[in-house]
């Protein structure tokens, strides 16, 4: 079972595609400087839509909202995943399971606590997957974190497939 975890931003947008545990993808979009808001929502959702194109995944799970932020990011990030979900459901007809799971409920089952920082996430990831994105040249200020999140959003969907 193909599983594709979304991590979705515009600052550093990640992706990890796990068959069963092994990780057969993973990569971090970054926003265009070129495009508003719109224009990044529409071309991460195509960048997402590729993917999805090319590795088939049986469900594909995005992180929830994060309700205790406040400002005009939390605005564009619901933009950003009307965006990504509405291109998948209706442009390109993926017709199995997107799931979007509360940033609490994450953490919790990453690492057994709901408040788990970002740290905390990255420790959990197993060691030949971290390795994998360290490899990358991936670190903590570089979307490290964001590909933990979307390696955790992965796992979260293959334990609620069996």
């Amino acid at each position: 079972m193909i599983t594709l975890g979304i991590d979705q931003s515009y600052k550093n947008c990640a992706v990890v595609l796990l068959n069963n545990d092994t990780c057969v993808n993973f990569e971090i979009f970054k926003k265009n400087d070129e495009f508003d808001a719109f224009g990044n929502a529409a071309d991460l959702a195509w960048k997402i839509g590729r993917k999805v194109l090319d590795f088939k995944p049986d469900r594909i799970i995005l992180e929830g909202l994060s309700f205790g932020n406040l400002g005009n990011m939390t605005r564009d990030l619901a933009g950003l995943q009307f965006a990504i979900v509405i291109h998948l459901r209706y442009h390109m007809e993926y017709g199995r399971p997107i799931d979007i799971v509360p940033p609490p409920s994450l953490k919790k089952f990453a690492t057994g606590n709901g408040r788990a920082d970002k740290q905390d996430m990255i420790d959990k990831v197993p060691p030949e997957i971290l390795t994998l994105f360290k490899n990358a040249g991936f670190k903590k200020t570089t979307g490290m974190a964001d590909l933990a999140d979307a390696y955790w959003l992965a796992r979260y969907g293959m334990k609620n497939d069996k």
